[in-house]
């Protein structure tokens, strides 16, 4: 249930399908992928990684990108999403505030 509220959130926050919307690395593995603590398991501490795959996403950062002036940047457009997902599911208490 929280894997679909998770995903419902990250693909309202970026307008695209939750089916776009993918958990990978450490969190989908279940324990950490590199280096010496590759034995750690996954907790409630860690972080995990998204991944959106959306060609209409890509394209539209990518055309923002090339037509923004300097000093600004389509990151910034990416980050404001991020963090109104982050809120999101923190109101949701899908994550903590730690």
């Amino acid at each position: 249930m929280k894997f679909a509220l998770f995903r419902k959130t990250i693909a309202d926050a970026f307008d695209v399908e939750p089916s776009s919307v993918f958990i990978v690395g450490s969190a989908m593995a279940g324990r950490s992928l590199k280096g010496p603590a590759i034995d750690k398991e996954y907790s409630t501490d860690s972080d995990f990684d998204t991944l959106i795959i959306s060609e209409s996403l890509f394209t539209t950062y990518v055309m923002k990108s090339l037509t923004m002036g300097e000093g600004n940047h389509s990151s910034g457009l990416l980050w404001e999403a991020a963090q109104i997902a982050r809120d999101k599911l923190r109101e949701l208490q899908v994550l903590s505030d730690g």
